[in-house]
């Protein structure tokens, strides 16, 4: 998508918005209308066979319309700025088209998609369930027979609005993390969106998240992926919200020496030190913040974590250089070094 201009005024989104959804609004009630016609004429006998029928080409058409609309919605409201302006016009409509059984199959899926896209930050999540999405995703999710685009793009949805995390004491009251608990079972695709969004939402607000091992090893195996630049399932995941972010919120809320021990089995000190590496591919400053936060709390807990850290001394010294300009980051390299040292001082 190559529409957006940034350099236009923000108050210029919602009338544009509110613009290209009076279009949808329009195509859909000219459709409605051509269908009723056809319908008439069909009872009346009036359709010449040696015509043929010209309704499926009708409805091509008028999908092709809403879909070419619907990705000017998607430009649209693709810069962050813009989302929240967007949602109280673009969703309840976009629910109808995705939940109504007269449109096209590609005008359903890209509405979910365009779903995703407003729940892609922390501030429209809320909005998003004021307006029903979470209920009728659920609805879809709880309808499918297969986990065909559709009820995975519902999931997708769900998962996002999770991931960002703004809503979170709201989707814990309706059952997010029961639904997800439940889908983290199916396999592929589904099941490692499920367990992502599980690590950010928590199991309960207080009670510590138990995953097993083949769920770790799926974020863990995410996570290098991450940082190679790798496509899984046909995405380029981010690191945050994504395997970083989950894993650290799974830390966070997890003292079990076992998920540690697990986790280090799995390699996660390798890709955490990765991260942090000036020869890694990322340079995001959060993603070595969130690494050095996972450290840090493997440190605090596990022996074999603080021997690591000891021998991953050059990297950690070399990230404290390099970061000295970013006080936080400095700071929490050199207390991850210091901290595995003098617990190792006290075991020894």
């Amino acid at each position: 998508h190559t529409y957006i201009n940034t350099t236009r005024e923000i108050e210029l989104v919602v009338d544009e918005v509110d613009d290209i959804v009076e279009r949808l609004k329009t195509a859909e009630k000219r459709g409605q209308k051509n269908s009723d016609k056809e319908g008439e004429a069909a009872k009346l006998g009036s359709r010449s066979r040696l015509r043929g029928d010209t309704r499926d080409n009708t409805d091509e058409t008028m999908a092709d319309q809403k879909v070419a609309l619907l990705s000017g919605l998607f430009d649209a409201t693709m810069p962050k700025a813009h989302k929240s302006l967007a949602v109280p016009i673009i969703a309840p409509y976009a629910l109808k088209l995705a939940t109504s059984e007269r449109e096209s199959y590609r005008v359903r899926l890209d509405a979910l998609r365009l779903l995703i896209v407003l729940a892609d930050m922390p501030l429209t999540g809320k909005m998003l369930l004021d307006v029903g999405v979470y209920e009728t995703m659920m609805a879809i999710i709880n309808k499918r027979e297969s986990w065909d685009d559709i009820p995975t793009t519902a999931l997708d949805v769900i998962s996002n609005i999770c991931l960002h995390r703004g809503a979170k004491e709201r989707l814990h009251k309706l059952g997010a993390p029961k639904l997800m608990r439940t889908l983290m079972e199916e396999p592929g695709f589904p099941g490692l969106q499920a367990t992502l969004a599980l690590t950010h939402l928590g199991s309960s607000e207080s009670a510590s998240l138990q995953l097993e091992e083949a769920k770790l090893n799926d974020l863990v195996q995410l996570l290098k992926s991450s940082i190679d630049g790798d496509v899984v399932y046909d995405i380029k995941w981010d690191l945050i919200p994504g395997p970083l972010s989950g894993i650290n919120y799974l830390v966070e809320k997890n003292t079990s020496p076992e998920v540690y021990e697990q986790l280090l089995d799995l390699g996660l000190m390798e890709q955490l030190l990765c991260i942090i590496d000036e020869t890694g591919d990322c340079r995001n400053r959060d993603a070595i913040e969130q690494s050095l936060e996972i450290i840090a709390a493997l440190v605090n807990i596990s022996e074999r974590a603080r021997h690591m850290v000891l021998l991953a001394e050059h990297t950690l010294h070399e990230a404290e250089q390099r970061f000295n300009q970013y006080g936080r980051i400095a700071a929490m390299a050199s207390g991850v070094l210091d901290a595995a040292a003098r617990k190792r001082g006290d075991e020894l």
